[in-house]
């Protein structure tokens, strides 16, 4: 056996990868679908593609990485707060049955911190943020995986302004209302911009000043948000990842001014962009 399979589920994007020793041999990839049984669907097409012309003897196994909470052992998912309908649905099982094939799950945010630990940059503390239709995070401290009782990080749902903007997480004011794909394209929205989050990025790249503002702003939530790690953590290393760190010359000087602003002590830490940025998810998954 020398292949594994990495699947990497989000809000907006579904990837699907055949991977050797890190490195992707063969992808495909897919804008998420609305509802559960269209999603499955799409999963079980990118892993029969990639899977074609390998004899399944040569597969170790499928990993999967997934933008919520999950029970690993029992490979059940118990909610994705931006994919509605998989409430307690056992997909190991599920595909398990599909392929005839050992699958594991993992948070996609730590598909993604596992990947740059060991492809990427690395640090003995550092932590990594996805940004893209939400925010996920993975943390490593002192050179080990750290995730609490199994859920933890969620940065995405850290709390920066009481009472604030509701969430689909249910709770209100959280991170991700304020920075990610989602709240970004609402800001435009707002300001008469009815265009995706790609033709934002290249509007504001071009110079249109609404859209640079939007970045702007959206940048000194984040800020605050990388603060209360800092202060919280104080990590050697954190690093960008996800869609929207495509965009970081749009939105990083201001979130780092803001940072810096709220923070009461000397960040000597670095931020970086992931170097597995484009399939960071993908090799993650297969490292589970």
């Amino acid at each position: 056996m020398k292949y594994k399979i990495g699947v990497d589920v989000g809000g907006t994007k579904i990837s699907v990868g055949l991977v050797e020793k890190g490195k992707v041999i063969r992808k495909v990839s897919f804008g998420t679908a609305k509802g559960k049984e269209k999603v499955l669907g799409q999963i079980v097409e990118g892993i029969s593609l990639v899977l074609e012309g390998i004899d399944k003897k040569q597969i170790k196994g499928i990993g999967m990485g997934l933008p919520g909470i999950i029970n690993k052992k029992k490979g059940r998912i118990i909610r994705l707060p931006n994919l509605r309908g998989f409430e307690n649905f056992n997909i190991v099982r599920f595909l398990s049955k599909k392929f005839r094939l050992p699958v594991k799950i993992e948070n996609d945010s730590t598909c993604a911190v596992i990947a740059e630990h060991n492809f990427g940059f690395c640090a003995d503390n550092m932590v990594l943020l996805t940004l893209g239709t939400g925010i996920g995070g993975g943390v490593i401290i002192n050179g080990e995986l750290y995730s609490g009782g199994g859920n933890a990080p969620e940065p995405g749902h850290l709390i920066i302004e009481n009472g604030g903007r509701e969430c689909n997480c249910g709770s209100k004011g959280c991170l991700e209302e304020y920075f990610s794909g989602r709240a970004i394209i609402k800001e435009a929205r707002k300001e008469g911009l009815r265009m995706d989050i790609i033709q934002l990025q290249k509007e504001a790249e071009k110079g249109n000043k609404k859209a640079r503002r939007i970045y702007e702003e959206a940048g000194k939530n984040l800020g605050i948000g990388l603060s209360n790690i800092i202060k919280l953590l104080d990590p050697e290393l954190i690093i960008l990842s996800g869609g929207l760190s495509n965009a970081h010359n749009l939105f990083l000087h201001s979130a780092q001014n803001e940072m810096r602003k709220r923070t009461f002590f000397r960040f000597k830490g670095q931020i970086k962009i992931a170097k597995t940025l484009k399939d960071g998810g993908v090799i993650g998954a297969t490292l589970i």
